[in-house]
Parts: structure tokens; C-alpha cells; sequence
């Protein structure tokens, strides 16, 4: 996972694990599990302090499951992860000839792992939804690491 002492706490992202992550609404919990997720399911990222890009991720199977953002949104947080660059970079466009490069190296890695990164859009879970998917995204793809992107307190 993301962050040194976070790892040494939790001891990484062990498989057979559940981690819940709680916080303040508006506080970043989406990307932050977006940013862990990224970091298990690529292998690359690019380092924009040292201007080049580095193999620090894991290559590993992911699906998060998003209930509120759409999947182009999590798509943009993918590149913001993947490339350095701010998220808000994202909304204006106005890129440099050096940034395009590195965004164009950044969708590349996207397309090459995409079978690592399963993004599933489910407005509205319910458990029986929840659990039939992971299995089978377990069984069919080998998927390893599940995110779930929200929990709703309701009756189902």
C-alpha cells in the first residue's frame, strides 16, 4: 500500500486481509484506495522529482468497485497515479509536449495491464451483488485484491 508507515502498520496489503479505511466524507478515501489499488495492479509509475519512470508496483490483480464515481473517473485518478501530475491537470487539458509524452506512456501501461485493473461501476450493492461478483471475478479472471469503494448502511 501507499506510504511507508501505513505499511509497517498493516504490514502491506496481505492477501486474506480486510482493511477498512474511515474517514471524514471530501477527505480523499477514493483515492487514496485508487492510489493502493494502482499501486498493486501496475508495475510502473513515473516519478516527476526524478523525471522517469520507475518499476515500484506489484503487476497484481485488482477490481475496484466503484458506487459513486463513474469509471472514466476512475480512469483519470488511474492516469493522475500513473503519471505524477496533479488530478486537477486533468480537467483543464493544457499539457505541455513533455507531459502528453509521459500521458501517452501512461495510457500505454494502462491498455498493456488492463486485465490487472477490473473496474466495475455498481450504483446501487446490494451484498448478494457484491458477493456474486467477487467470486466470479475471482474464478474467472484470478482477480486477488478487491476494493469496494463504499460501504452503505441500509438494511440490504
Amino acid at each position: 500500500m501507499q506510504g511507508e508507515l501505513l505499511n509497517e502498520v498493516m504490514s502491506g496489503a496481505r492477501l486474506g486481509t480486510f482493511i477498512v479505511r474511515s474517514a471524514a466524507s471530501g477527505t480523499g478515501k477514493t483515492r487514496q484506495a485508487v492510489g493502493d489499488a494502482c499501486l498493486i495492479a501496475y508495475p510502473f509509475r513515473y516519478e516527476p522529482a526524478k523525471k522517469k519512470w520507475e518499476q515500484i508496483g506489484s503487476g497484481r490483480k485488482v477490481m475496484f468497485i466503484a458506487t459513486e464515481q463513474t469509471i472514466p473517473e476512475i480512469q483519470k485518478m488511474i492516469l493522475a497515479y500513473l503519471t505524477g501530475f496533479n488530478e486537477s491537470k486533468f480537467r483543464y487539458g493544457n499539457f505541455t509536449k513533455e507531459e502528453e509524452r509521459i500521458i501517452r506512456q501512461a495510457v500505454w501501461i494502462m491498455e498493456k495491464y488492463k486485465d490487472n485493473f477490473f473496474i466495475v461501476q455498481m450504483p446501487s450493492p446490494r451484498i448478494d451483488l457484491v458477493k456474486n461478483l467477487v467470486r466470479e471475478q475471482v474464478l474467472l479472471h484470478g482477480i486477488e485484491y478487491v476494493f469496494y469503494d463504499y460501504i452503505f448502511i441500509s438494511p440490504s
